[in-house]
């Protein structure tokens, strides 16, 4: 078994192992996958490997694999070791592909670590400005709101191909929500102000 990439965990984590498996043809001595760079047929099919069947299975197994931790702040801090590795950077793309994985809320219930479209995920700064309670009575509306445009929002880090962003008019949509009172109320201010 190579090991490709490590990094530290809070200690209350403990040790985690990503073991990636396949049907790989590895280097004469027996320690690297050989790659597209090598002569043969051997390196490009370590290649489609990977990208068909090994890597997309990260992000399903992560997502299974969240729940068995004790808290959110030891799956948001394995999520951002994880963010933190050469290795997520080289494969997000094929890890994640349309998909992310967050704590993300629906502007309603509680939320909830799971894997949603990419495309639907706003991120949240983590702040006690931004709690599910102050956006509900801050931003009347905001559930109807996410309802209405399919938009999750993620509290902490998100794993996805890329970095998931807001546009200028969803901006603009959470202050309309937050009305007059965006400009008149240090506490509504202060939530609006912190959103990325």
């Amino acid at each position: 078994m190579a090991i490709i990439a490590e990094t530290s965990l809070p200690a209350a984590i403990g040790n985690i192992d990503l073991l990636l498996h396949g049907y790989f043809f590895v280097s004469s001595a027996r320690t690297e996958v050989r790659t597209v760079d090598e002569p043969g047929a051997e390196g490009r099919w370590n290649a489609a490997l990977e990208a068909e069947a090994t890597l997309s299975q990260v992000l399903p197994a992560l997502a299974a694999a969240i729940p068995a931790l004790p808290n959110d702040d030891d799956r948001g801090a394995l999520l951002d070791a994880l963010k933190k590795t050469d290795w997520w950077g080289k494969h997000r793309a094929l890890v994640c592909q349309s998909e992310a994985l967050a704590q993300v809320w629906d502007g309603g219930g509680c939320a909830k670590w799971k894997r949603v479209p990419a495309a639907a995920v706003r991120p949240i700064a983590s702040a006690s400005s931004t709690s599910r309670e102050r956006l509900s009575t801050g931003l009347p509306g905001l559930a109807n709101w996410c309802a209405q445009t399919g938009i999750v929002l993620a509290h902490g880090p998100i794993l996805a191909a890329e970095d998931c962003r807001w546009k200028d008019a969803e901006l603009a949509a959470i202050v309309r929500l937050a009305g007059p009172a965006a400009f008149t109320k240090l506490r509504i201010a202060e939530t609006i102000v912190i959103f990325p």
